[in-house]
């Protein structure tokens, strides 16, 4: 079977588009902190206090909700991850507004150090760093 030239870049391109996006849903308690910085990869978060974000993802045709999404950490002594149950108002069709159902986790700082938070949405695997302070 010969490959054409633009195969390789098309597959390149579909693959580049293929990402998994994590947005905080809730803010640190007063003197706490819990920050998620998507674009780094990373979560800051003081022991004892819980962040609850969101997971979606898009590709090159679609995107949405990270249906049968799972999320781990590396070391539960440093920091565990918890399934959410999300419901979210978002726009529907015609302005008006329906119920969509979104997946979410909640990590939660347990002891000082820094641990690895994995998420795997169907073929997709995406690594965050979790500090805990």
């Amino acid at each position: 079977m010969k490959l054409s030239k633009l195969t390789l870049p098309i597959a390149a391109l579909v693959l580049m588009g293929c990402q998994v996006r994590l947005s905080a849903l809730t803010t640190p308690p007063p003197t706490r902190v819990a920050d998620l910085n998507d674009g780094a990869e990373t979560f800051v978060i003081s022991r004892g206090a819980a962040l609850a974000f969101e997971c979606s993802y898009s590709d090159f045709w679609s995107g949405g909700p990270c249906i049968g999404a799972t999320a781990r950490t590396d070391d539960e002594r440093i920091a565990r991850v918890y399934p959410a149950h999300v419901d979210r108002l978002v726009p529907g069709g015609f302005e008006s507004l329906s119920t969509t159902q979104q997946v979410g986790f909640v990590v939660v700082g347990i002891a000082p150090g820094t641990t690895t938070l994995r998420v795997r949405v169907a073929e997709m695997d995406d690594e965050y760093e979790v500090t805990v302070e």
